[in-house]
Formats: structure tokens, C-alpha cells, sequence
């Protein structure tokens, strides 16, 4: 299975999207953009799992053989692109949303973003109507017309957050497969398959594992999309992918951070353009917005890593060390090849933040040796360099996670320069499990300075990285 990165435009020979790679030669099929016939929206609440259409659009729209959209009254295509998606919200009954609402706040305070909430607390929380998963999933619909389809268990989920989360960790453990109320009538006829989910213990919720067992996905177009909370998409594609056949594709993933759930619909349609998934009308008026981008001369990007702090035996390569990376002929840390990703969107100077002292090569030995640093309070001492921070009015910090917090050289860097009144931006890299703490960490060391919203890049998948960090900045409004 490969997540395929789609850069190109359809093409006027074929409707085919194709996505290329030296190893293994190339992949085809055909995106559906369909309207399907209007009929009475019915609420999930009301009838179990429901195929919804858009009621304001009578007039379908698909793709023609030269790759533009068909105009109303033209040949029609039978392609159609469905959109399925489970939502805490559609899966549960609250009896006491005042408890249940509370039960949520109290692990985000737990996982220290609370605050991001502000005002939107209640609405942000994922199991208050429609849900997060469905928000994003009716903005696909309102750009690709795609059929919705809510994915509903037969026995609901508790309102409580912890005795949620505790039933589905249960039915990780024991590989339950969660029966669900109904089935995608006509499966078949879809050829392109956004997929939507919540991040729960870092994995798919099951019942999604039961929706992708009960289909074949042979040949389709799969599009996953997540809403999550501090630990990002987590190992959730990884596991759509095992669940998936070979011949279907799976394409970049887009993940949105719970508390940013009600000011994302842009993003989705960011991700929607990126990856050529929006009719190509749409696409042109879209691209015409301008769109302002400073010179960075003021921007520092600060990263450290294992590579540029580890002597590395002779022969390491990316195979055996999980903190490189290898992209044409050249070979990065994965912090560093972060760091370049959102330079080439700010511009701005990179600096990697080095320790005089190596860390070891071999990958435990470093993680004791960080333990030993955390539990005794230790700063590495860093290399002298020639930064001068008072020009610099955005300083992007970037780290890999160890021991879910930033690694005690960055909190050394941290603590060597004053932040007062900047913005400070993180960035890390993870094996799996998110960020951490790292962010409330960094934000408690420079209380005087404005830390916007970090991102998370699983190191597993650093392929996505470049469309996420073009998204993110986007989201974060530098100018």
C-alpha cells in the first residue's frame, strides 16, 4: 500500500489522475464529482446511518474526457465519490450534555490545550451535534458534491469521555468489531471514498475497521480525513492502509485539530485544491485569490536533531536510523527536512541547535540518556553561535518528541534568549504518538511571548509533510 502524492492536473487525453514513482510505475483511475438527484435530507438522530444528498443542487456536475466539468445537460458520468464518517456525535445519546460536555474539557485540560477552547468550548466538544468528523465531511460535500454517509454502530457509545474512550480501548485489545445499523447501498458505483474518523488511542475507531472490512475496496480512490486532539493523526493511516486491499490508493490525509474544528473550513478547501480534488472551475477562481507572503528576512527557524548531534557510525542511512531521511540524492534529519519544508513557505534563516557534547549513536542509549537529563534537571550545554534574537520578530522552534516533551537542549535554547513579545511557532517530529506536552512545555518557558498553534509530523509519513506544512501556514495568518 503507498500514500500516492497527487500533483498533477487531469488529463486531457484520459479522466485519469496519475500518480508517478521511479520504483513502481504508475497508477490510474478516474475522480467523480457527482451531485446526486435531490431528495429530503433526514438526520442521522431520526433513522440510524443515513446516504445524504444535497438538497440546493439540482444540477449534476462530473468530469468529461478532457478533464473539465461538465456543464448541466451534458453527458453525465456514472462515477460518484462518496463520503463516510464516523463521529462520536452520531454514536452517542447524551442525557446530560452539561456533564458529558465536562467530562470532555476535563481530559483537554488533562492534555493541556483547554485553553485553546476559549469561548467555542461547548461546540468544540466532539460528541455535541453535528460532530466534528461530520463537519468536515459536509464541507468536502460542499465542494465535491460527494454522497454523505454516517457510520453508526448499533449499540451507542457512552456520553462520558472517559467511559468512552475506555470501551474503545477495550475493543482495540480484543479486535471487536462493532456491528453497524446499515450499509452503503450500491458500494460499487463509488470509485472515490473520503473516509473521516477521530484519532482514539492514536488508531482508527473500530467501527471504521468494520465499515473498511465490509466493502471492497479494490481499484478505489480512498481519501482519509481526522479530527484529533494533541496527538495528531497518530497511527491512524497506517492501519486504513493494512485494512485496505493493494489496488486501492490512498491519498495524502488531512487531519484537523479539535480545537480548531470551527474555523478549518478553509483548510479543507486548501486540501481539497492541493490534491485535485475540487472541480477544475472551482479550482481556477480559487487559485486567483491573492495571497500576501513576507520576505522572512525577520523569520528564524531553530530545530534540533539527532543528525547534527550524534556521531553516527560510518553507512548509517535512513533504512537503519529512524531519524533520517533521504529525498533525491540528498539525505536530512527528519527535523531538519521539517525546518526546510517551512522555510521554502516564510523564507527566514535556519539555525540547528547543537550540543557540545555528541549524543550516542545507538538509539537507546540516547533515550537514557535523556531520561538521566529530565530526572536530574539537566541542560545540555549548547555550541556558541552568532544569532543575534532581537532580529528576529517569528522564531519557529523545532524538535523531536522524547519522553512526550521537547528534548532538554531546546529548553536550554529556550531559556538562553529572551522571547519577549514574539511569536514562537513549533514544530516536531513523532514516531506515533503526537506531541506530547511539548507545546505547553514551550509555551510555560516563554510566558512573554505569543505561541501560536504547533504541528506534529508523524515520522513515519514525512512523504505528507510538504502539503500539511503549506496548509498549516496557511492556517497560522503570517504575514
Amino acid at each position: 500500500m503507498r500514500i500516492w502524492k497527487i500533483m498533477g492536473i487531469l488529463s486531457a487525453a484520459a479522466v485519469c489522475l496519475t500518480a508517478c514513482t521511479q520504483a513502481s510505475g504508475a497508477t490510474e483511475g478516474r475522480l467523480a464529482f457527482v451531485r446526486a438527484v435531490p431528495e429530503a435530507d433526514t438526520t442521522p438522530a431520526a433513522a440510524g446511518n443515513v446516504l445524504r444528498t444535497d438538497t440546493t443542487q439540482a444540477a449534476a456536475r462530473t468530469v468529461s474526457g478532457t478533464g473539465m466539468m461538465q456543464a448541466a445537460g451534458e453527458e453525465q458520468s456514472n462515477e460518484k465519490t462518496l463520503i463516510a464518517y464516523f463521529t462520536w456525535a452520531d454514536n452517542t445519546v447524551v442525557t446530560d450534555q452539561d456533564r458529558a460536555v465536562a467530562s470532555a474539557m476535563e481530559h483537554y485540560e488533562a492534555m493541556g490545550d483547554a485553553s485553546r477552547y476559549g469561548t467555542d468550548a461547548i461546540s468544540s466538544a466532539s460528541l455535541v451535534q453535528p460532530g466534528n468528523t461530520a463537519m468536515i465531511a459536509d464541507w468536502i460535500h460542499q465542494e465535491t458534491g460527494g454522497d454523505l454517509f454516517s457510520i453508526q454502530t448499533v449499540e451507542s457509545y457512552p456520553s462520558d469521555y472517559n467511559e468512552c474512550m475506555d470501551r474503545a480501548s477495550e475493543e482495540r485489545a480484543h479486535g471487536t468489531r462493532p456491528e453497524l445499523k446499515s450499509q452503503v447501498e450500491g458500494f460499487d458505483e463509488y470509485e472515490t471514498i473520503f473516509i473521516g474518523f477521530p484519532n482514539w488511542w492514536s488508531s482508527l475507531p473500530m467501527p471504521v475497521v468494520t465499515f473498511l472490512e465490509s466493502y471492497d475496496f479494490s481499484g478505489k480512490m480512498v481519501v482519509p480525513f481526522c479530527a484529533h486532539g494533541t496527538g495528531g493523526i497518530g497511527a491512524t493511516v497506517r492501519e486504513l492502509e493494512r485494512a485496505l486491499p493493494e489496488t486501492a490508493v490512498v491519498y495524502e490525509p488531512l487531519g484537523i485539530y479539535r480545537a480548531d474544528i470551527l474555523q478549518a473550513q478553509p483548510k479543507v478547501e486548501e486540501w481539497l485544491r492541493e490534491q485535485e480534488l475540487v472541480p477544475i472551475e472551482d479550482q481556477k477562481e480559487q487559485a486567483a485569490r491573492p495571497v500576501e507572503q513576507g520576505n522572512g528576512s525577520d523569520v528564524l527557524i531553530a530545530y534540533f536533531s539527532r543528525v547534527g548531534n550524534t556521531e553516527y557510525p560510518e553507512g548509517t542511512d535512513a533504512n537503519s536510523s529512524a531519524s533520517m531521511m533521504v529525498r533525491g540524492n540528498e539525505r536530512y534529519g527528519i527535523t531538519e527536512y521539517a525546518a526546510r519544508l517551512i522555510q521554502n513557505e516564510v523564507g527566514g534563516r535556519i539555525h540547528l541547535i547543537q550540543t557540545r557534547t555528541m549524543y550516542p549513536a545507538d538509539f537507546d542509549e540516547t533515550v537514557e540518556q535523556n531520561h538521566r537529563e529530565i530526572k536530574e534537571g539537566v541542560i545540555p550545554e549548547l555550541k556558541e553561535d552568532s544569532l543575534n534574537m532581537e532580529d528576529y520578530k517569528t522564531v519557529f522552534i523545532g524538535y523531536p518528541v522524547w519522553a512526550a516533551t521537547i528534548p532538554q537542549a531546546v529548553r536550554g535554547f529556550l531559556q538562553e534568549y529572551d522571547f519577549s513579545g514574539k511569536t514562537v511557532v513549533p514544530f516536531c517530529t513523532h514516531q506515533g504518538y503526537g506531541a506530547g506536552g511539548s507545546y505547553e512545555d514551550i509555551a510555560n518557558i516563554i510566558s512573554d511571548s505569543n505561541v501560536l498553534e504547533g504541528i506534529a509530523f508523524d515520522g513515519d509519513h514525512m512523504e505528507q509533510a510538504e502539503m500539511e506544512v503549506e496548509q498549516w501556514i496557511l492556517g497560522l495568518g503570517l504575514s
